[in-house]
């Protein structure tokens, strides 16, 4: 099944490099946030946008929009990339509906996937997935990809081989599936239960997963997201609170240590409020994690609103983190990933619509410069690094 894409605009001229490092953005235009709560209104264009990092050393330069339906619904985690940057892959989370004038919101099923092997974002072919997939991770050899079906309240695994994804089974693993990362030796994964305060263990043997809840590990409240350290040693895990939403009390990240007989939470840091992005660079040596810090109008006048989030960069100890540097960014920043050099750091700010830029020197991180605006809220933001 194909699905039409309209290619909005393209800054610059310039044709696409050899050898492109994809960055992916997606843009949704059908919320606002207003002193009131988040509203939804009629939908406009939403977009993904794919920038090519090798095209630059510092801020990029060229930025192709594709209209796509993605929402934040489901982010910052609903968008993929292979390691062999050839497919990106973005999940719509939700349908847009209207009754009696109002707009709301369903479970949709639907993940689009976006042939990049020409150098260029280009066919879109559709593949249908279970209800409201929200989180998406890829193994390390690009043969696989796990999506956590939050809605469905299950994990699918699906084969990738060439341009074609093909569901192979799904496991249901009753809680409310946000997030899911593979292990780097792709025989399991672990799923975030977003409601139940949980991570749940997933077993993958060729074809079929498996799962126990006995094997379910207790973190902190709300978590959202999840990755593992290249090593496989150890996965942190970004505990939102407050079923997600800041409310200027301090969250936390759990570190789940892999080493020994039974992955077991070994750490937990307060991080900051509303922890919800997290990247993990493609040497293990660093982890950064955005704070959404009450920095939206929904929040304005309440003490612990703040014009501007927060980003805080850790580099690993052991198996610990330590915290070396935090910057500001634009406001509610969700979406974050480094570049696979690890020399710059990327967060997308859903409620002021850009894209902040760092330098990441010896454990520092360094603004270069202005915020490059974006078509819409950027809700999730990936990259090929797992």
């Amino acid at each position: 099944m194909k699905a039409a894409f309209v290619l909005l605009f393209v800054f610059a001229s310039t044709p696409l490099i050899a050898g492109p490092e994809w960055l992916i953005i997606g843009n949704d235009t059908k919320i606002e946030c207003r002193p009131e709560g988040l509203t939804k209104v009629a939908p406009g264009q939403d977009t993904v946008t794919f920038i090519n990092l090798a095209e630059s050393e510092t801020l990029p330069k060229n930025l192709t929009n594709l209209g796509l339906p993605n929402s934040i619904f489901g982010p910052p985690t609903n968008v993929a990339i292979t390691p062999d940057q050839k497919l990106a892959i973005v999940a719509n989370s939700v349908n847009w509906i209207e009754v009696d004038g109002v707009w709301n919101s369903e479970p949709a099923k639907l993940l689009q996937v976006i042939d990049l092997e020409g150098g260029a974002p280009g066919e879109v072919s559709a593949v249908e997935t279970k209800a409201q997939p929200s989180g998406l991770s890829i193994s390390r050899d690009g043969g696989r990809l796990l999506v956590a079906n939050r809605a469905d309240r299950s994990v699918s695994l699906f084969s990738i081989s060439g341009k074609k994804v093909e569901m192979l089974d799904t496991v249901v693993i009753d809680g409310d599936a946000a997030a899911v990362a593979f292990h780097p030796d792709g025989k399991s994964a672990l799923v975030t239960k977003f409601g139940e305060h949980l991570v749940a263990r997933i077993g993958i043997d060729g074809n079929k997963l498996s799962y126990d809840a006995a094997n379910d590990i207790p973190v902190g409240r709300s978590p959202y997201n999840v990755k593992f350290l290249p090593s496989g040693e150890m996965a942190i895990v970004c505990n939102t609170g407050n079923n997600g939403l800041p409310d200027g009390h301090v969250d936390t990240l759990s570190l789940i240590d892999f080493s020994g007989e039974a992955p077991h939470v070994c750490h937990t840091i307060s991080v900051g409020d509303g922890p919800e992005g997290l990247a993990v660079s493609a040497d293990g040596k660093y982890v950064a994690v955005p704070l959404l810090n009450g920095s939206t109008d929904i929040f304005k006048g309440q003490w612990f609103h703040h014009p501007n989030g927060e980003v805080v960069l850790y580099e690993v100890d052991g198996k610990n983190l330590k915290e070396r540097n935090r910057a500001e960014t634009g406001a509610f920043p969700e979406g974050i990933a480094f570049s696979a050099d690890g020399r710059r750091l990327f967060v997308a700010n859903l409620d002021s619509e850009d894209l902040s830029v760092f330098a990441v020197e010896s454990g520092q991180l360094k603004s270069l410069g202005e915020p490059i605006k974006l078509p819409g809220k950027p809700g999730s933001m990936g990259s090929a690094q797992p």
